[in-house]
């Protein structure tokens, strides 16, 4: 066989895998939806999952937290048949996330980041929507399914599997990303959070250059996300901590 021959076959094979795999994949949001939140629990705990950190137990700083949860969810109907828990966990990474069963943590180094308790509520609010549109379980059944087709499909092809994978992969999280965060706004708004400090931590997070180039991230730029929340500015919004509230929080790790 030639070499440009076999260029042809080894793209047509990606062509091909990548709109098998996205047609299976498509499916998924609403093959999660209709899986029992109670289900998806037991898969968490029949997989041990959870924090990779030790949790922080500082009571006043957990009162506080559990405060800003509560400013959030449960808001609309269909919130209460899902039930989340959100820990603080001992882990210098700015980061937050959110796992199988409803177990969402933040770092305590995000904490340590965040200039406010509204900046922190807004981290907050795009995970409780991972949670809400059931993103893990997505995920977890694009990765036993739709990845296990490619594999199938594609015999022996695997350069062309992993490229498929990886565009596939790249793709779908990015969309679950924009419609965390397009969600989410709308939960702060409800909630009459100032969406500003969404805007700022992210705006900020920007200017740290903590992000690469969007298209070849699986999340959207803190520079979109920053202007996403500038549409929803001026809502009207009430504090959602303390001074000495959100000063516990802060130590929630200490």
């Amino acid at each position: 066989m030639s070499g440009r021959r076999a260029k042809i076959i080894g793209a047509a094979w990606v062509v091909g895998v990548g709109i098998l795999a996205a047609g299976f994949a498509g499916g998924l949001p609403l093959l999660a939806r209709a899986v029992p939140f109670a289900t998806e629990k037991k898969i968490a705990d029949a997989a041990h999952m959870g924090a990779q950190s030790s949790p922080c137990t500082q009571a006043a700083g957990q009162h506080a937290l559990n405060k800003v949860v509560a400013r959030l969810y449960p808001l609309e109907p269909g919130d209460r048949k899902i039930q989340i828990q959100v820990q603080a966990v001992h882990n210098a990474q700015v980061n937050a996330y959110a796992v199988l069963g409803g177990h969402i943590y933040v770092n305590q180094g995000l904490i340590a980041q965040a200039g406010s308790p509204e900046e922190l509520a807004g981290v907050l609010a795009h995970e409780i929507e991972h949670v809400r549109h059931r993103h893990v379980l997505q995920n977890l059944m694009v990765r036993v399914g739709a990845w296990g087709a490619l594999e199938l499909v594609a015999g022996d092809a695997p350069s062309a599997v992993n490229l498929a994978q990886l565009v596939l992969s790249l793709q779908y999280t990015r969309g679950q990303e924009h419609q965390a965060d397009a969600d989410g706004l709308k939960r702060l708004v409800q909630a009459q959070v100032n969406v500003k400090g969404f805007e700022d931590f992210f705006d900020r997070m920007d200017k740290r250059g903590t992000d690469g180039p969007a298209f070849l991230s699986d999340h959207p730029s803190d520079a979109s996300r920053a202007a996403l929340a500038a549409r929803y500015l001026g809502s009207p919004s009430r504090p959602v901590l303390s001074a000495g509230e959100w000063k516990a929080l802060r130590n929630i790790c200490k």
